[in-house]
């Protein structure tokens, strides 16, 4: 009975310790650093076991997964684009100018695989000379995309240690009709990259586009095997994409329109197919 007397006081006494206690921003922002890093291990997960169904060998650097901290932020962009912000991140913080420079918006982490050029600040300008390699540089608004969506979308810039463009969002990436609205990006590499994300149920889709080294290391012996213009599906569920060109500044994605013409034009030729079989029947 003692025993359980001491229990129940020791019990009473913690509790009271723990409702007395003030949480810093410190431990908030280790809290919510915390779930970004399992939200980011669930998201590598499902990458893994994506290229696993594939017969592809996963490994982290193949999408340059980082866990341990993200590119720099912008304060325009939405929530769910936001990672947390870590204590070190806070501090640095205060003396980088709130005017982010375009070489910043869309960055990468230097890698082993990469040259000594891709250390340098990324030079954005129309006046590119002719034997420079450069690429189109923009990213599809995410005003409409539903918050899960902006969810995922962070997550994979995150895995790829690239932030969200806030200087070069324009409804003229989505195509390639207007391309002298676009920026263009000077690049260390002549490969363009796209990576894309299309919701078809919400009839929404998110794309960015820029310097392939800006979004994971540069294997060039790989991407010389690869043809003109590769995409993979890096994710099947989600039906994310990623593209990689060798001559193409824009790189486009490629994705295929589901209009109810093309619906009715399928549903016409099966019906007359059918039509067919049981005539011949």
């Amino acid at each position: 009975m003692r025993i359980f007397t001491a229990c129940v006081i020791i019990s009473l006494v913690t509790f009271g310790d723990g409702r007395r206690r003030i949480y810093t921003e410190e431990d908030e922002a280790k809290y919510l650093n915390e779930l970004k890093q399992q939200e980011l291990r669930n998201f590598e997960l499902e990458m893994r076991q994506q290229t696993n169904q594939r017969g592809v060998k996963y490994s982290s650097g193949m999408l340059g997964v980082q866990l341990d901290g993200g590119a720099s932020e912008s304060d325009d962009l939405p929530n769910e684009l936001r990672g947390p912000v870590s204590t070190w991140n806070k501090k640095t913080s205060r003396t980088q100018p709130k005017e982010q420079t375009q070489a910043l918006a869309l960055r990468s982490k230097p890698s082993f695989e990469m040259s000594s050029l891709t250390r340098k600040s990324v030079e954005i300008s129309d006046g590119i000379d002719d034997d420079d390699h450069w690429c189109y540089y923009c990213a599809t608004p995410i005003d409409k995309v539903k918050p899960d969506m902006r969810r995922s979308i962070r997550n994979l810039l995150e895995m790829r240690r690239t932030a969200f463009p806030v200087d070069a969002v324009t409804n003229d990436c989505y195509s390639a009709k207007n391309l002298t609205r676009l920026k263009k990006q000077k690049c260390s590499y002549k490969y363009c990259q796209t990576l894309s994300i299309l919701d078809r149920n919400a009839g929404n889709s998110f794309v960015v586009r820029g310097c392939a080294e800006h979004f994971g290391a540069i294997n060039v012996p790989e991407l010389e095997k690869k043809s003109d213009h590769s995409c993979e599906m890096l994710h099947e569920k989600l039906e994310i994409k990623e593209c990689i060109c060798k001559t193409s500044k824009y790189c486009n994605a490629g994705w295929t329109k589901r209009s109810a013409n093309g619906v009715f034009q399928h549903s016409r030729v099966a019906f007359i197919a059918l039509f067919s079989i049981l005539v011949m029947l």
